[in-house]
């Protein structure tokens, strides 16, 4: 980022998300993985299944047509989860296994079942010291943040805290 864009990164902050470089490639060559990669209600009953702490909701469709992560109860949400989805397709990222120079801290929700404490611990090696890595455990599942005040106002604090430390 310093020598293409001119962005000096002063610490790169994570949560409950497994290194980039551990991602394997989409397979796309049937018509089923495709649309298991790229249909919406496919996404979301997979990461109800998953275990990645979604509302049941998100994987409902009724005999009518009617998909709840369409509603406008459920579309904030549906809209973040589908970004992420997109976001990692991309994976593995040409020279994502070269180290940061910056230091990582990686948030981990201790009931998290979609992603593990080893792949988030796996960021320590992408960083250029590995001693300024540091995982924060945090109470809830995988959007352990998500609908909690309390959290929220936990993940401000330890925010602030770290940030002054950089």
């Amino acid at each position: 980022l310093r020598s293409n864009y001119n962005v000096n990164v002063k610490a790169l902050f994570v949560s409950n998300f497994a290194v980039p470089n551990s991602s394997v490639q989409a397979d796309l060559s049937t018509l089923k993985s495709r649309q298991e990669l790229c249909v919406p209600l496919r996404i979301f009953t997979r990461l109800v299944k998953g275990g990645w702490g979604c509302d049941p909701k998100m994987a409902y469709k009724s005999h009518m047509g009617y998909q709840a992560y369409q509603s406008q109860e459920l579309w904030p949400v549906a809209r973040s989860l589908i970004i992420d989805h997109w976001i990692t397709k991309d994976f593995p990222l040409p020279g994502a296994e070269e180290a940061l120079h910056c230091p990582i801290v990686a948030f981990y929700g201790k009931e998290d079942a979609a992603v593990s404490l080893s792949d988030v611990q796996r960021w320590e090696y992408l960083s250029s010291d590995p001693d300024t890595f540091q995982v924060i455990k945090m109470e809830g599942g995988h959007m352990w943040f998500q609908n909690s005040s309390t959290r929220c106002e936990a993940l401000a604090t330890e925010l602030g805290r770290l940030v002054r430390r950089f």
